[in-house]
């Protein structure tokens, strides 16, 4: 994402959600009037996680922030974003619907599956990539669709602001209080080694990164 000084002021830069902050954002700049540019030629490579609970944790907290990002800004707000949950109370429903003679949707979960096997091992050229892949895509929706049935529950019946009902997901405030007891302690016998010093870079790079006086919400 680039853009100008006078945008980022003008809204404020990025909030305290994470994830979600780039969309949370780049809604806010779009409410701000302004538009945005996609630049084909322009890479951006996106960590994923490589480990499966690692993965399914990254893909429930996605799911649980897109709930969050729905009521601050209703008119980004799709249906499309449902699909993993549905899928997910879907491959429920054809489990059950079996134990009473009706196979229908189980063969229709069944034949996606297969399509995704086979094209991801066509892409790969390597059958246990298909195979992986189905077991990931169920990982993926399982995750996604959780965290955002579960987000979207708590927000619609609980009162009180996204930050207070979930606070894991939005990086703490850190105030002048936290400051003077950090100066404070220099003064204390204690700490006089000269380790404690080694620790101001370390300080300096995480108040930089994780302080922001800005609210998320507009």
């Amino acid at each position: 994402m680039g853009l100008s000084k006078v945008v980022f002021n003008k809204t404020l830069g990025f909030g305290r959600i994470h994830p979600g902050e780039d969309p949370d954002f780049t809604f806010r700049i779009w409410e701000a009037g302004y538009e945005s540019r996609l630049f084909p030629k322009a890479w951006v490579y996106h960590k994923r996680r490589i480990d499966v609970p690692k993965f399914f944790r990254q893909e429930y907290k996605f799911g649980q922030v897109r709930a969050i990002l729905n009521t601050w800004h209703p008119k980004t707000a799709r249906l499309t974003y449902w699909l993993p949950t549905l899928f997910m109370l879907g491959i429920l429903m054809a489990l059950v619907s079996l134990f009473f003679g009706f196979w229908i949707l189980a063969v229709f979960f069944l034949l996606y599956f297969f399509l995704i096997g086979i094209h991801a091992s066509t892409v790969a050229k390597n059958a246990q990539v298909g195979v992986l892949s189905i077991f990931m895509v169920l990982v993926q929706f399982a995750g996604y669709g959780l965290g955002f049935l579960k987000s979207t529950i708590l927000i619609t019946f609980m009162k009180g602001r996204a930050e207070d009902i979930m606070p894991k997901l939005f990086f703490k405030k850190i105030g002048i209080a936290m400051l003077k007891r950090l100066f404070s302690a220099l003064n204390k016998r204690t700490v006089k080694n000269f380790s404690f010093f080694l620790l101001f870079p370390l300080v300096a790079w995480f108040l930089s990164t994780f302080s922001n006086p800005y609210k998320s919400e507009p």
